[in-house]
Formats: C-alpha cells, sequence, structure tokens
C-alpha cells in the first residue's frame, strides 16, 4: 500500500482557536474570533518556506475568510 498521499493530507477539519491573537501561530483551516466575527486561515504559506502565519490580522483576504459575522 503506498501511503504517500495520506501524509500529504494535513489537517481535514477545522479547529477553533479563540480569540485572534497576533503573536500566536494559526494554520490552514484554524478558526478565530476576530472583532466579533469567525474568521477561518486559508492561506499558512509563510513566504519563508514554510507554514504558520503570525501577525497576519483577520481581513487580510489573502490568509483569511469570514465565516461568520
Amino acid at each position: 500500500v503506498d501511503n504517500g498521499n495520506i501524509d500529504a493530507l494535513g489537517r481535514v477539519q477545522p479547529l477553533f482557536k479563540g480569540a485572534y491573537n497576533a503573536s500566536t501561530i494559526y494554520y490552514k483551516l484554524d478558526n478565530v474570533e476576530y472583532e466579533g466575527n469567525t474568521w477561518v486561515c486559508i492561506n499558512d504559506d509563510n513566504g519563508a518556506g514554510g507554514h504558520g502565519i503570525r501577525g497576519i490580522t483577520p481581513g487580510n483576504n489573502n490568509y483569511w475568510t469570514l465565516v461568520a459575522e
């Protein structure tokens, strides 16, 4: 059995992380509360060859999308 593709899936369900914190590292599908709204991280490419974003405020549509107002 070739399990190579299974490892590439990554996280497949959202994870609620609570209130947004600029010093926390967020990954794709992390959900946060920010200014009374719920946002989901849609891009965790940090531009340095790795994953996990920090200090990118929800509302930046390159990294976050609004889930609920």
